[in-house]
C-alpha cells in the first residue's frame, strides 16, 4: 500500500514538474496545430491528467483501506471537490486579471509541495485522515486557480484562425482520456 502511494505522488509530482517547463510558451510565432509550443502545451496538460487522475484515484483508495467507510470516502472526496466549486468563480476572474503564466506556476508550485509532504507523511506513516483531506483541499484549490488560466492562455499561443480548432481538440482530446 505506501509503495503504491509513494509511487503515485511521485508520477503526480512529476507531472507538475513537466507542467512547470510549460510556463514559457508565450510566443513569437502563432502557426497551427503543428507548432511545438502548442504539442508541448498539449503533451503536458496530457501528463498532467493523467497524474491528477492516478492521484484522485490513490488518495480514495488509501482513504478506504484506512477507514472500510463510504463515509470517509465521501468526506475526502467533499474536500477534494467543494473547495475548488467554491473557489472557481474568483480564479476565472483573476486568470482574467492577471499574469495567467505566474497564476499556473504558483498552482503547480503549491501542488507539488502538497504531493511531496503527503508522499512523506506516507513514507513515514505520519499520515491521517485531516492532514490528507487538508492537502487534498488545498491541492483542490490550486488546481480551480490553474485551470481557468491555462485555458485562457491558449489564445497566446496558436493563431487567430486555429483557435476555434485548437479548443475543440484539447476539450475533445480530455474527454476521449476520460472515457478511457
Amino acid at each position: 500500500m505506501k509503495l503504491f502511494a509513494i509511487f503515485s505522488f511521485i508520477f503526480l509530482f512529476v507531472s507538475h514538474i513537466i507542467k512547470l517547463r510549460r510556463k514559457a510558451l508565450i510566443l513569437n510565432e502563432k502557426d497551427s496545430l503543428r507548432s511545438h509550443e502548442f504539442i508541448s502545451f498539449f503533451l503536458s496538460r496530457f501528463v498532467s491528467r493523467i497524474g491528477d487522475g492516478i492521484h484522485s484515484l490513490t488518495i480514495l483508495w488509501i482513504s478506504y483501506q484506512w477507514s472500510k467507510s463510504a463515509l470517509i470516502v465521501a468526506l475526502v472526496m467533499i474536500s477534494f471537490s467543494l473547495p475548488a466549486i467554491l473557489v472557481s468563480p474568483f480564479a476565472g476572474s483573476l486568470a482574467d486579471r492577471k499574469n495567467r503564466i505566474k497564476i499556473m506556476v504558483l498552482s503547480d508550485i503549491i501542488q507539488a509541495i502538497c504531493t511531496i509532504i503527503l508522499a512523506f507523511l506516507s513514507y513515514y506513516g505520519k499520515m491521517n485522515l485531516f492532514g490528507l483531506m487538508f492537502f487534498t483541499a488545498i491541492m483542490s484549490v490550486s488546481y480551480a486557480y490553474f485551470m481557468p488560466a491555462s485555458m485562457a492562455i491558449i489564445p497566446q499561443i496558436v493563431s487567430k484562425e486555429n483557435l476555434v480548432r485548437v479548443n475543440g481538440f484539447c476539450i475533445n482530446g480530455i474527454k476521449a482520456f476520460r472515457e478511457a
